[in-house]
C-alpha cells in the first residue's frame, strides 16, 4: 500500500485551517505537519548572506543527531554533513543530476534527477542507471522518473513516472499526462506500473476535463504538457506505508 499526494495547477490555492480550528489530538498534529511542509522552491540570496558558509542557524535540540545527506541540481555530488555543517563524506556521481537522494542502507543511494534514476554504492560507484528525460510530445508510457520514490519491505523501488495517454471523454479521446507508480527490482528492472488516473479519475473536477475537451474539439489540441491543463493530477509525493509488500 502507498499514499500519494498531488497539487492541482488550476484554481485558487486555499490555506489549510489552523490546527485549533480542526480538532485536538492526532488530527491537529497532522494539520501542523502539513502546514510545516510547503512546496519547496528557491529564492535569491541576500547580498549580506552570500558570504556565510556552513550552518548559519542552529536551534539546539530542534535537530536530531546524526548526519544529513543532501544533493544539489548544480553539482554531480552527494554530501553527508554533521550538525555543525562540516562535510563528513562526499561522493561524485558524474553525469547524474540530483533532485532527490534516498539512502538505502548497505545498498547505497538512489539518486533521482531530470527523469533519470541512478543507483550508486556509498563510495559513488554507479551500479545502474534507468530512465529518460520527460518528453511532453511523445505519446505513451515513458520511464521518466519525477519528484519522489520509496522502498517496500522486499527492497523493491516504487517511483513516480509519466504516461502521456489518450482517455475517452464525451465521445472523443482527450490527451492527459498520467502519473504512474512504477515498481522496479533492486537491480533497476521495471516490473509493472500502476495508473493513478485510473484510481483517482472520479475525483478530477469535470470542469478540468471539459477544458481539455474544448481545446481538443475547437483548437485541435493533441499533445500534453507539464503543468498545463492536461496535467490533471500532478502528483509530487509518494509514501510507502509501513508493512507494505
Amino acid at each position: 500500500m502507498f499514499v500519494v499526494c498531488g497539487c492541482q495547477q488550476s484554481g485558487p490555492r486555499t490555506k489549510p485551517p489552523p490546527p485549533e480550528q480542526v480538532t485536538r489530538g492526532a488530527a491537529a498534529r497532522a494539520a501542523q505537519k502539513i502546514q510545516a511542509l510547503p512546496y519547496l522552491s528557491t529564492a535569491p540570496v541576500d547580498p549580506v548572506e552570500q558570504k556565510k558558509v556552513g550552518v548559519t542557524t542552529h536551534l539546539k535540540g530542534g535537530a536530531g543527531p546524526g548526519l544529513t545527506v543532501y544533493c544539489s541540481e548544480e553539482a554531480d555530488e552527494v554530501n553527508w554533513i554533521d550538525l555543525s555543517g562540516k562535510v563528513r563524506h562526499r561522493i561524485k556521481v558524474p553525469g547524474a543530476t540530483c533532485k532527490l537522494v534516498e539512502p538505502t542502507g548497505r545498498a547505497g543511494l538512489l539518486i533521482l534527477g531530470d527523469g533519470i534514476l541512478t543507483r550508486v554504492d556509498t563510495l559513488g560507484k554507479e551500479l545502474w542507471r534507468q530512465g529518460q528525460k520527460y518528453d511532453p510530445g511523445r505519446a505513451g508510457r515513458q520511464l521518466s522518473f519525477h519528484h519522489d520514490l520509496g522502498l517496500n519491505k522486499k527492497g523493491q523501488i516504487l517511483a513516480l513516472t509519466n504516461n502521456n495517454r489518450l482517455v475517452p471523454y464525451k465521445g472523443v479521446k482527450i490527451p492527459i499526462r498520467d502519473d504512474e507508480i512504477t515498481v522496479l527490482t533492486r537491480g533497476g528492472k521495471r516490473l509493472r506500473s500502476y495508473s493513478l488516473y485510473d484510481v483517482f479519475k472520479g475525483l478530477i473536477k469535470p470542469e478540468r476535463l471539459d477544458r481539455i475537451h474544448e481545446q481538443v474539439t475547437q483548437e485541435g489540441l493533441q499533445a500534453v504538457g507539464w503543468g498545463d491543463v492536461t496535467d490533471v493530477l500532478h502528483v509530487n509525493t509518494l509514501e510507502v506505508m509501513r508493512g507494505a509488500t
